[in-house]
């Protein structure tokens, strides 16, 4: 039932509410934008951990490449087989995901996994690798001003 509306004619629409929901849902460009301390706007960054057997010998940390600055990280204190997220409101730079396990989080002892994602879009996963793992990635790259006038 939708007040105001004509309930004859929302039940010969029966999509009716799904459509209003997502004409009232923030639109997809700005999801997960976040707000820095100093008012810019920033990345919603957010890591989340699924650990296998031996929890207690993971973590990770995000690192500013540039300052070599940690950003943000996960200590290793996650019990067995258990799942965890952190998130935080990054500004735009490169940055290191260093993911340490001694034996990864999947395959042998459990099927743990890592998954990266940035203004709620999923940019990078695993789970399989020994000792340790770095993956790359940068937020807010401007191409525009990369380019030349012949561009």
């Amino acid at each position: 039932r939708i007040d105001g509306v004509d309930n004859n004619y929302v039940g010969a629409y029966p999509n009716f509410c799904a459509k209003v929901r997502s004409v009232m849902e923030e639109p997809p460009w700005n999801r997960g934008v976040c707000t820095l301390p100093d008012g810019r706007r920033g990345h919603r960054v957010r890591v989340t951990t699924k650990v296998d057997k031996y929890g207690r010998e993971t973590s990770w940390t995000i690192t500013e490449k540039e300052s070599n600055v940690m950003r943000m990280k996960m200590e290793p204190i996650i019990p067995a087989n258990e799942e965890r997220a952190v998130e935080d409101c990054l500004p735009d730079g490169m940055y290191n995901l260093r993911f340490q396990d001694l034996d990864g989080v999947c395959c042998r002892h459990g099927q743990g996994y890592f998954k990266l994602a940035v203004n709620g879009q999923d940019l990078l996963d695993g789970g399989a690798f020994q000792g340790a793992i770095d993956h790359d990635f940068q937020l807010g790259f401007d191409w525009i001003s990369s380019m030349s006038e012949r561009d």
